[in-house]
């Protein structure tokens, strides 16, 4: 990833290069796989940085980022979107197995303390996943993600509010009965 498309505090991908790796996505062919979208918000990020500065709050971002690495895979798409604004796009995917890299990277930030300079400080996100087999675009699907945070935000912070189309092979088999 060049300097352009990355995030230079994370090194991440940015909003630019993430929805261009998004475009370039294969087709899926596996009728109960499909692509998740993430979308993360740091919870209560501005009073970090009101009461610990904004270098601490810095350092949590980089800590968060590399947590959140370590939930993923290596092929999916992890970009930082704005300040305190993550998103993750998971593809080839069934819906169970984002549900659970989901709770997973929740956990990872929200389980446990971060450590800056010798303080420890705690800290959660709000996630908002959506799984779909449709066709979409990076601007649609992030648009139902972003939905999906704001509920996960409103049901008390630290959670995650998970989204899902019926699989195809539902839909198939609840037209036959």
């Amino acid at each position: 990833v060049t300097e352009v498309a990355t995030d230079p505090l994370t090194k991440l991908a940015n909003r630019k290069s993430a929805a261009t790796s998004f475009a370039k996505l294969p087709a899926l062919h596996d009728p109960a796989l499909g692509q998740a979208m993430l979308c993360i918000d740091i919870d209560g990020f501005k009073k970090i940085n009101d009461t610990h500065g904004h270098v601490c709050g810095d350092s949590i971002l980089v800590i968060i980022s590399e947590r959140l690495t370590a939930c993923l895979r290596p092929v999916d798409i992890f970009s930082r979107i704005s300040g305190d604004e993550f998103l993750i796009v998971l593809h080839g995917i069934t819906s169970e197995h984002a549900l659970a890299i989901s709770e997973r990277c929740r956990a990872a930030i929200g389980d446990d303390q971060v450590i800056v300079d010798g303080k420890s400080l705690w800290t959660s996100i709000s996630i908002g996943s959506v799984w779909t087999q449709k066709l979409t675009t990076f601007k649609g699907l992030r648009e139902r993600a972003d939905g999906a945070l704001y509920n996960a935000k409103n049901m008390g912070r630290n959670r995650v509010c998970f989204q899902r189309d019926m699989p195809e092979v539902e839909r198939m088999t609840a037209a036959v009965a």
